[in-house]
């Protein structure tokens, strides 16, 4: 019955627009998965099939609905109208169905996508959702995440060759994933890249932010993978001092749990600070009433390497003076 409507519309020339809720079984509707498009919480049938048989992302379209039309009250304290303004005076919509309104190529790239997050308000916490809602709820970050991957690939792709469109891919991924976030901060995709995409936009400090809300949420495992990586991105980023004082921080409000002292350490190791290092681990033996011997094995290597590039400057000295 459902191919003859899809078949029967594409003949007409009158032709509707057919849609697929994302939470059809997947069995249901895999005759048409090559030609399914992800435009938010739906899939829109295409003529265009994809290369490997699967749906595809719209992601600025995804994105237009998210933040442009769809409406959030009983979910998020946000106003909707104002973001839903905000964004139609942005893409120049003036279409009386948001839901069919153009994006234009042109706009795209350039529409306030991070402000429009922030409009977005927090999930509301005075309305009721049982278990098979909020099953259904997790299709929106679901949905980001998605949309936030493909931004990255895109952006991947034009590196080397145009900072300008990569700026803009990020700045995308991460309203993408900020989104997502807002609907579940303790989805792992959104644990492992939205942090350290955060250091890579400059705003380490909403990252450490999000670390340090993560505590408690999620998994130990997950959450410890997470802070090693945000961590690591900012030392790549000159952001070190800014790092060691935040792992200070958390040592300071737990100062039983070993993995910031471990933390700390490898990042003086890296940074080649040997005295931070030993400094680290006195605490740590001081707290616990034994030396790590991870760490005295670490200090044992350093302090080698030390010795080895000195006697290296000193034969390297006389040998010159000869």
């Amino acid at each position: 019955v459902v191919h003859d409507i899809v078949t029967t519309n594409a003949r007409s020339q009158g032709q509707r627009p057919v849609f697929f809720a994302v939470t059809i079984p997947q069995e249901n509707m895999a005759r048409y998965y090559p030609h399914l498009q992800m435009e938010g919480l739906a899939y829109r049938l295409v003529p265009e099939a994809s290369e490997d048989g699967n749906p595809v992302v719209h992601p600025d379209r995804l994105l237009a609905n998210m933040l442009g039309v769809y409406d959030f009250q009983g979910l998020m304290t946000g106003y909707d109208d104002d973001r839903q303004a905000r964004f139609q005076e942005a893409a120049g919509w003036q279409a009386d169905d948001l839901s069919f309104a153009p994006l234009r190529a042109e706009t795209a790239p350039v529409l306030p996508y991070l402000e429009l997050v922030d409009l977005m308000g927090v999930p509301r916490t005075d309305v009721f959702r049982d278990t098979n809602t909020r099953h259904l709820l997790g299709n929106y970050p679901t949905a980001l995440v998605r949309t936030g991957y493909d931004f990255l690939v895109q952006a991947h792709e034009v590196a080397r060759s145009d900072t300008f469109s990569y700026d803009r891919l990020t700045d995308k991924a991460l309203a993408a994933f900020q989104l997502a976030a807002r609907f579940d901060p303790t989805m792992q995709p959104v644990n492992d890249i939205l942090p350290v995409l955060l250091v890579e936009k400059r705003r380490s400090a909403e990252a450490l932010a999000f670390l340090a809300g993560l505590q408690g949420k999620v998994p130990a495992a997950q959450e410890e993978q997470c802070t090693f990586e945000t961590i690591f991105a900012m030392t790549r980023v000159g952001q070190s001092d800014l790092a060691s004082r935040w792992l200070e921080e958390q040592i300071g409000l737990d100062p039983g749990r070993k993995f910031f002292y471990d933390i700390l350490f490898r990042l003086y190791q890296h940074l080649g600070r040997l005295e931070s290092c030993r400094e680290v681990m006195n605490r740590w033996a001081a707290r616990s009433g034994q030396a790590d011997p991870t760490m005295v094995q670490a200090i044992q290597e350093m302090e080698d390497a030390a010795l080895a590039r000195e006697q290296e400057r000193i034969e390297r000295a006389v040998e010159e003076g000869r």
